[in-house]
């Protein structure tokens, strides 16, 4: 886990809930750069708390879900996945607004899906897969 240590610094707590025997077959480059966007963002925006979890979601389907607690509502979550938008409007954070687009972007060439929940307290992106292993 090469950000464990960063997280940590950042008063971090993440919580991996991975159900045993899942395999997910894919490329690995583009799974590495979706995994770096989206921990980047829990180093950015996360308060306190995320977690991962990967879990069958139906016979044919396996699902990861990124999930941070967050201070700042999000009332447009769905425009987080247009390049260059980004919810700070000054800019302070660093961000150009291109992570979720990218993740978007390869998660999709990937044959995938990804969702974004958001509320007052929670921001959450899951990612849906095809189980080529069954």
């Amino acid at each position: 886990f090469d950000y464990f240590d960063q997280l940590t610094a950042n008063g971090m707590q993440v919580t991996p809930k991975i159900a045993p025997n899942l395999v997910l077959t894919t490329d690995e480059t583009m799974m590495r750069r979706v995994f770096q966007n989206l921990i980047g963002n829990w180093l950015k925006y996360a308060k306190n708390q995320a977690s991962v979890t990967l879990v069958r979601q139906d016979e044919q389907h396996l699902t990861i879900t990124f999930t941070n607690n967050t201070d700042k509502p999000l009332a447009n979550a769905d425009q987080l996945v247009d390049r260059f938008y980004t919810t700070d409007s000054a800019r302070t954070t660093q961000s150009v607004g291109l992570g979720l687009s990218i993740v978007q972007s390869l998660t999709t060439t990937l044959g995938g899906k990804m969702t974004l929940q958001a509320d007052r307290q929670q921001f959450a992106v899951t990612l849906t897969f095809r189980d080529h292993n069954v």
